[in-house]
């Protein structure tokens, strides 16, 4: 048993932050929690992106028709 919480003790422990000296806003030493951001989104960017020259080629192999549309006679 006591090997067993020796052991738990040490793999629990590489989970733990430790603020650095230089670091400013931690709690007790011991985690420094970043502040809120306002991070742009990535989807204005896909928006503008120029229309490409020719259709993209898209090929499907072994798929089965669900819909019955061509179904053989």
């Amino acid at each position: 048993m006591k090997f067993l919480c020796i052991g738990i003790l040490i793999l629990t422990s590489g989970c733990a932050s430790i603020g650095f000296q230089n670091q400013t806003n931690c709690i007790q030493g011991l985690i420094c929690p970043e502040g809120p951001k306002i991070v742009p989104s990535a989807t204005a960017q896909l928006v503008n992106l120029p229309k490409p020259n020719s259709q993209a080629v898209v090929a499907v192999y072994s798929f089965a028709d669900l819909t019955g549309q061509r179904k053989s006679k």
